[in-house]
């Protein structure tokens, strides 16, 4: 069982690591590297997911915790749906099966990354004040909503010099 975990955090240190190479030698041993990536995203997305669901609820982080792996494998089975006629149609030399696998390592890759901003996102959570139906401070969105009216006010101070 060991021995699982260590290939588990071997395979994703070349992942990281990202050398063509290496990744290269992945297309041909589809369903080992296909399974630890699935786990590799499944895990940062679903960690990820429950500090974003946090924010508003812990039952809703129980359910964004669900839904983002979902969401992320879903579009990596359609992208490599149309990938996958793609190359039948143009003609290369690649299968269905290693077209999914090259989508679902850059997948896994953003999974991992978003896995990565957990502990700040729970930070966030923590340091910033309580949200409530009137003030909507402390949820993601208010940030691009505070940069979309900092913008707009810099905008017309422009527009307003000329």
């Amino acid at each position: 069982m060991t021995d699982y975990f260590k290939q588990l955090w071997a395979d994703l240190v070349q992942l990281c690591h990202a050398e063509p190479r290496v990744l290269a030698t992945w297309l041909d041993k589809d369903k080992e590297k296909i399974q630890s990536c699935l786990i590799w995203l499944i895990l940062g997305s679903s960690l990820y997911g429950a500090s974003i669901g946090l924010w508003r609820a812990p039952l809703q982080s129980f359910y964004v915790a669900i839904k983002f792996p979902l969401l992320i494998i879903l579009t990596t089975l359609g992208n490599a749906i149309i990938n996958g006629m793609l190359a039948q149609l143009l003609g290369a030399k690649i299968s269905f099966r290693q077209s999914f696998l090259a989508i679902i390592m850059s997948f896994t890759l953003i999974a991992i990354i978003l896995g990565a901003f957990t502990p700040l996102a729970l930070f966030l959570l923590y340091n910033l004040p309580f949200s409530s139906l009137w003030t909507n401070i402390s949820r993601p969105s208010s940030c691009f909503k505070q940069a979309g009216c900092y913008s707009k006010l810099q905008q017309s101070r422009l527009v307003h010099k000329r």
